[in-house]
């Protein structure tokens, strides 16, 4: 009877906190959406400026690599959230469902042991490139507030895994 009353807690808040997640990671999601389109628009500029006029874009390359970093990093709890990542479930699907749920509950454990490490690293190497001022070569642009966003895409990726990690976890008690 606690149990059930705690779960029941546990599960009404993290409804809430899950709410509020999506809200964040679906903005975040957008503006990702936005650097697609405008690295598309470089791409473009920069091949019609190169091959018709003999003009590319000065730093080009730059701002798309920094592109594409952001680009994952507002885009990978999404992704997440959303399961639209492959799954290949051969030999899983042919288990029985404990089994099944018991490998999904590994799986997130061991996704947010390495998210957690890729998140921690991401920080800490933000704060050294803040630190040394690090710019990128040709057009000096600041690298540590696009390192920084990295590091909160991870995080909130370790967020959404810790919440499937506890939906997945209900599913194998109730099993």
């Amino acid at each position: 009877m606690l149990f059930r009353a705690v779960q029941s807690t546990m599960s009404t808040v993290l409804r809430y906190i899950e709410k509020a997640i999506v809200t964040v990671i679906r903005l975040m999601s957008n503006v990702g959406v936005v650097f697609v389109a405008l690295a598309t628009f470089l791409i473009t500029a920069d091949v019609v400026g190169r091959y018709f006029f003999n003009k590319p874009i000065k730093g080009a390359h730059e701002l798309i690599a920094v592109m594409v970093v952001v680009i994952i990093a507002l885009g990978v709890a999404r992704n997440q959230h959303l399961k639209a990542n492959i799954e290949i479930d051969l030999l899983t699907s042919r288990l029985p469902q404990k089994a099944q749920a018991g490998i999904a509950v590994l799986t997130y454990l061991l996704s947010l042991g390495i998210v957690s490490l890729l998140t921690w690293q991401a920080f800490v190497h933000s704060r050294d490139l803040l630190n040394l001022g690090q710019k990128t070569l040709e057009i000096k642009i600041f690298t540590a507030p696009f390192q920084l966003l990295l590091a909160i895409g991870f995080l909130m990726l370790f967020i959404v895994l810790l919440i499937d990690l506890f939906y997945t976890v209900v599913k194998v008690i109730r099993q």
